[in-house]
């Protein structure tokens, strides 16, 4: 009896853990970075885009050079308006960002405008 529990036990957790494998996504870690919270807080809905009615996507990478300059990566992007937003607020917040980003270390970010 205590043999079928256990067993009964161990095919439900690991049914469980094969079921989430690789779910997470990467541009998402469980616990958001400072930057990640930072950026949520700070960049908005660009006025161009809200306008024309433009909702997408806008994935960007953030790499801080040793020289403490910000380096903006565009990965991915809906729409070109988008992108340059959010590019010029990310520029505007460069001081800020370059000290929770270490150095010679690069943060992907997801950043999704919705109508």
């Amino acid at each position: 009896m205590k043999t079928r529990f256990f067993t009964s036990i161990a095919i439900m957790l690991f049914c469980f853990t094969a079921a989430t494998a690789g779910v997470t996504d990467a541009l998402k870690p469980t616990l958001p970075s400072p930057a990640k919270k930072f950026l949520e807080k700070r960049i908005s809905y660009p006025a161009q885009a809200e306008a024309a009615q433009i909702s997408g996507t806008v994935v960007i990478e953030l790499r801080v050079m040793d020289n403490k300059q910000l380096e903006v990566v565009t990965l991915a992007s809906d729409d070109e308006c988008l992108t340059e937003s959010v590019e010029k607020q990310v520029r505007n917040l460069e001081a800020r960002l370059t000290d929770m980003i270490e150095p010679g270390k690069s943060q992907q970010f997801r950043l999704t405008f919705k109508m």
